[in-house]
């Protein structure tokens, strides 16, 4: 059974959006592999992608096998028992997810952890502080294992001796980055798990981490944003969840810090804002302890996530900061390769999700994760819900 799931895994072309569509068609993974070439094209598959009976899958089928069979490892597929029911309420969930780590606290009630790579002092704090609160309350802390925010939430968990969850942009055989393998470590050692939905020696890609995203907010009962720019990749976890009607938290910040403008921006658009756990406990009432004990670790700053996550440069002088962003590229800048082209064209007049929705004949969740993509490379703006093209 795990056999065949992993044919049409390691078929060329076939990501999780294509696969989700090949079993919405047929069926059953059985029914998908046994329809020929025509029949995938009747479903709506490009003749472009060609059926697994093209390719010689054996030998990465047989390695992903072996691997599963060692200790702590595993692979689930949609239909696993132990596939998280949480995540499998998505739009689009991972067909595969390689396991390293406990399978059961995937299940777990969890709460997603995320910001920027570039925490400010006080950003740190806030994120040490609530994952550690949220932790002893009972919640398991779900994140990227990247830079910044990322890292500060897991290590609070692992430094109570508690399981958190990793969510990578990588194969589990790629840690990135590589400086952040011993908190992996220790990650596994205090009954916690690492998971990708990439092949175990898939490397990193820029792409692959906003995709990621889907996967750490799904997971989780809600998920809190500590601090983030207006760009910042986090948003993408956030927008996801509010899509998939999971609970948003932001710590709200200075209005003189770059580094908060995007937790206001999720204020404005719906996030609820918090200012301590209690904040969360009362909104996730029946998931948490209401009396936790107190954290079993130090909020000082000095352990080594600060030369981890970033060496800190003086601050720029202000007139450095205001300089005038270039102009962003127009439409035909845009190669047409691009995965988001179609998008980024319809966005020529300002449009709602919604409307985009009707128009792409896609889920809001996917359209929210490419309009962050855009937002992100700096081509489009968003206020208040509608998107279009940046001008100037």
């Amino acid at each position: 059974m795990l056999q065949d799931w992993l044919t049409l895994y390691y078929t060329p072309n076939i990501g999780a959006r294509r696969f989700q569509q090949l079993l919405n068609y047929f069926g059953t993974i059985d029914k998908v592999l046994e329809a020929d070439q025509l029949a995938w094209q009747e479903a709506g598959v490009p003749s472009s992608v060609r059926h697994p009976n093209n390719y010689d899958l054996s030998d990465k089928i047989e390695a992903a096998l072996n691997w599963a069979e060692a200790p702590n490892h595993a692979i689930l597929h949609l239909e696993s028992e132990s596939y998280p029911p949480l995540l499998k309420e998505i739009f689009d969930p991972p067909a595969i997810l390689f396991v390293k780590g406990s399978i059961q606290l995937l299940s777990a009630p969890q709460i997603a952890i995320v910001g920027t790579r570039k925490p400010t002092q006080e950003g740190s704090y806030n994120a040490k502080l609530f994952a550690a609160e949220l932790t002893a309350a009972g919640l398991t802390v779900t994140s990227g294992l990247a830079l910044g925010i990322d890292y500060i939430a897991h290590k609070a968990a692992v430094e109570q001796q508690a399981p958190t969850i990793a969510v990578l942009g990588t194969g589990l055989n790629e840690i990135y980055p590589k400086n952040h393998l011993p908190l992996s470590e220790a990650i596994i050692e205090y009954g916690g798990t690492i998971i990708s939905e990439y092949p175990l020696h898939m490397p990193a890609k820029p792409q692959n981490f906003p995709r990621r995203n889907r996967i750490i907010a799904g997971l989780s009962l809600g998920t809190l944003v500590v601090e983030a720019a207006k760009k910042s990749g986090s948003l993408i976890t956030a927008r996801i969840s509010m899509e998939e009607n999971r609970d948003l938290f932001t710590i709200p910040g200075s209005i003189h810090s770059p580094q908060s403008r995007g937790c206001h921006q999720l204020i404005r658009e719906g996030a609820t804002l918090v200012e301590s756990t209690h904040d969360i406990r009362s909104i996730l009432t029946g998931w948490v302890d209401p009396h936790p004990s107190s954290p079993q670790t130090s909020l000082d700053l000095t352990f080594e996530e600060r030369s981890t996550n970033e060496k800190r440069r003086p601050d720029k002088p202000r007139q450095k900061i205001e300089k005038r962003v270039p102009k962003a590229p127009a439409v035909a800048e845009l190669p047409k390769e691009h995965p988001q082209y179609e998008l980024y064209q319809l966005l020529a007049a300002p449009k709602s999700i919604n409307q985009l929705v009707e128009l792409l004949n896609k889920g809001a969740a996917e359209i929210t994760t490419d309009l962050m993509m855009l937002e992100i490379e700096g081509v489009i703006t968003s206020d208040q819900g509608i998107y279009q093209q940046r001008r100037g």
